[in-house]
């Protein structure tokens, strides 16, 4: 059947391209009025938040939205979804966009490798919510950390830290009841101060970042009543933070994981109910949605293990056992997988070598992924004298293939060594940073193909000599893309802030190259020099 006059698919296409065109003006517009007022509060030492504006606002959307046949419910979600993107310009700092132009030279790194920042809160978490003495040395002092650290500080909890350590002092245990506590944007955080807050009796309240505002809470509202909690959403309609948290402090003995919980969720869920709901008469948690689980509770359970809890992890369920439990006073922190696996992999884009001191986790899943996504890109890894090091081999004749369904936080690595090698085959699981592999493989000008999650890389990035501007969706695609940057140069990432507040040391280490140690050797000279040789200490009491 013949299409309608002035109804042909092309000339649709352009009409919705131009409301769209006209709705990007109108939310700048938007965003620059909404910033406007909040600065405007700001300078007032107001809260950020205003429930009686965005009240206001959304009565104007009922209002104008009768009679269009939108659905309600989904309409709610994206008036929540445009104020967030107002406040979180307002939350975040300008950025600069940077320019990669790393050295060329062979590579001759010989750093001290980045710790777990998984395992670094995880201690932290129960030492400050136990009240007890705990020591960590050389943690990545991240935002996320930080926002830990603040947030038990608003608890009550002691604790200090300085360049190159995070302590906790015994005696005083985090007190939530009664108390009103920001606990930023990071999801782990978030969940390892909900579970610590429904350890005892009472109520709080606890707000966040923009982030944790858009975040969909529904999986930790459901499970909340097991642990015998309510966690409520502060504003109508809503299902993140700010919420209000109500607790009788007594759990299930058994606690199943709803079907949409994330890893931190589990994470936090598993070590705090470990740690003390298990310790009078045990727990069991068990899920339904395969062997993902099994992977993603490692590390809590790897922190357990070192308190002395008797665990058994299957493939459908934790079971852990009552028993006294004690924090080793300095535990040791295995180094960071994803963060250690960059600095391994940049001997395959500029030969030469990486020596990072310190080693994976023993039996880990993700230390496994690592070594073998190394090895499938033809970088050889020895471990020696307490250290990895990592030399490219000769290229293999076979084409590298790898399946990165239950592994999508190494998806940016893998691609970028499939780009510096020109070929590999990569099965990626659905999400933003698959879709954004796909895209950087078009901007770079790879020959590459997709078809059912399988990509296929068929060449290196074309260097057309100009530049290309791109935006990272997270801090993993800024430190690929950093990496290709040495076989593509003339990269511009739009938004380095983001692995600047995850990982502030990754671009002091890519300008410092080959031998970055020795620009962290001249800082810490120039830091004796300004400010004698004691270590800078910083007290949260």
């Amino acid at each position: 059947m013949a299409a309608k006059k002035g109804h042909n698919p092309g000339s649709i296409r352009e009409d919705l391209a131009q409301v769209d065109s006209e709705l990007m003006r109108l939310l700048a517009k938007r965003c620059d009025l909404f910033d406007r007022h909040l600065q405007q509060r700001r300078a007032k030492s107001q809260s950020l938040s205003d429930p009686e504006m965005e009240k206001g606002l959304w009565q104007v959307w009922q209002k104008e939205s009768r009679g269009s046949g939108l659905d309600e419910r989904l309409l709610r979600r994206a008036f929540q979804l445009l104020n967030g993107l107002a406040y979180d310009r307002t939350e975040r700092p300008p950025e600069k966009e940077f320019l990669l132009r790393p050295s060329q030279e062979p590579a001759s790194v010989d750093l001290e490798g980045p710790r777990d920042r998984q395992l670094s809160r995880m201690w932290l978490a129960l030492a400050a919510a136990s009240g007890s003495s705990l020591r960590l040395e050389r943690p990545v002092m991240n935002d996320a950390l930080f926002e830990l650290l603040r947030a038990f500080q608003q608890l009550g909890s002691r604790v200090s830290w300085d360049s190159a350590a995070v302590w906790t002092e015994s005696g005083q245990a985090a007190v939530f009841n009664g108390k009103s506590v920001y606990v930023g944007g990071d999801a782990l955080n978030l969940y390892l101060l909900v579970f610590m807050a429904a350890l005892e009796p009472g109520s709080c309240k606890l707000t966040g970042s923009t982030r944790a505002r858009l975040a969909d809470l529904g999986p930790l509202f459901e499970l909340l009543p097991r642990l015998g909690a309510r966690g409520v959403s502060i504003l109508p309609g809503n299902r993140g933070l700010p919420m209000r948290l109500e607790s009788s402090g007594n759990p299930e003995e058994e606690i199943v994981l709803p079907e949409q919980a994330s890893p931190e969720l589990g994470l936090a869920l598993v070590l705090s109910c470990g740690y003390f709901y298990a310790a009078k008469r045990g727990i069991r948690i068990s899920w339904n949605q395969g062997s993902g689980w099994r992977r993603a509770l490692e590390p809590a359970c790897e922190v357990l293990s070192a308190c002395g809890v008797e665990l058994a992890l299957e493939s459908g369920s934790l079971s852990l056992a009552p028993g006294e439990r004690e924090l080793p006073r300095q535990p040791e922190l295995s180094l960071d997988p994803e963060l250690g696996a960059y600095l391994l992999a940049m001997p395959r884009f500029l030969g030469g070598r990486a020596r990072l001191a310190g080693g994976f986790a023993e039996g880990s899943s993700r230390r496994g992924t690592v070594v073998r996504v190394l090895q499938a890109f033809d970088i050889s890894l020895e471990e020696a004298d307490e250290a990895l090091v990592s030399r490219p081999d000769e290229p293999s004749e076979e084409e590298a293939e790898f399946d990165l369904r239950l592994a999508g936080w190494a998806v940016p690595l893998a691609v970028s060594l499939a780009l510096a090698a020109g070929r590999g085959s990569l099965h990626l699981p659905p999400g933003n940073s698959s879709d954004f592999a796909i895209e950087a493989a078009r901007e770079l000008g790879a020959e590459f193909s997709f078809q059912g999650g399988l990509l296929r890389i068929a060449s290196r990035p074309g260097d057309s000599g100009e530049r290309l501007e791109l935006a990272s969706p997270d801090s993993g695609w800024s430190m690929a893309l950093a990496l290709i940057a040495l076989v593509r140069p003339g990269i511009v990432l739009r938004n380095p802030g983001e692995l600047r507040g995850d990982w502030p040391d990754f671009w002091t280490i890519y300008n410092g190259l080959p031998r970055p140690q020795d620009a962290f050797a001249a800082r810490q000279e120039k830091g004796r020099k300004g400010h004698g040789s004691k270590r800078r200490r910083y007290i949260v009491e």
